[in-house]
């Protein structure tokens, strides 16, 4: 990939980043960054988000309950950048779970992928996860490289 084309797919994650993050009083921003093993690669992550339950970050920090959120990023390694939509909520401080969908840009056979992750959160602030990821009509069979698990490491900050 050029250096033009990875610069415009940073800049418009980014714009739309910040767009679906939009200020509103019931809810509050987060940004997550993270690293992940994914195909054989190690892939670094950073998505820009909103809550979705809960009307202050303090407040939820030590809330038992269920919190949700909806982010918008990118994850990259040294060979390719992937846009990516999030949604994800954390179960009583502990158990945290997402629903992620990848655009690859590079891949001929599935530019799609969705990969559903659960794992451990502490204080909804560190969480580790482990997923699986579902390409569509894809070569993996054949691709040595091509390892659908996923694990990953993510500090998770808001924002206001």
């Amino acid at each position: 990939m050029n250096t033009h084309k990875a610069f415009y797919i940073i800049a418009f994650t980014i714009v739309i980043s910040f767009f679906s993050v939009m200020q509103s009083r019931a809810q509050y921003n987060l940004i997550k960054l993270g690293y992940a093993k994914m195909n054989n690669k190690d892939w670094g992550e950073v998505l820009i988000g909103k809550s979705l339950t809960g009307n202050e970050a303090l407040v939820d920090l030590d809330n038992p309950s269920f919190v949700s959120g909806i982010s918008l990023g990118m994850e990259w390694n040294n060979q390719d950048i992937s846009p990516k939509a999030s949604f994800g909520g954390i179960w009583k401080n502990i158990l945290v779970t997402s629903l992620n969908v990848n655009y690859f840009p590079k891949n001929e056979s599935s530019k799609f992928a969705f990969t559903p992750e659960v794992g451990l959160s502490l204080s909804k602030v560190l969480n580790v996860t482990y997923g699986y990821q579902f390409r569509g009509k894809s070569n993996q069979e054949s691709d040595l490289n091509n390892n659908p698990h996923r694990f990953s490491i993510s500090f998770v900050m808001p924002f206001f």
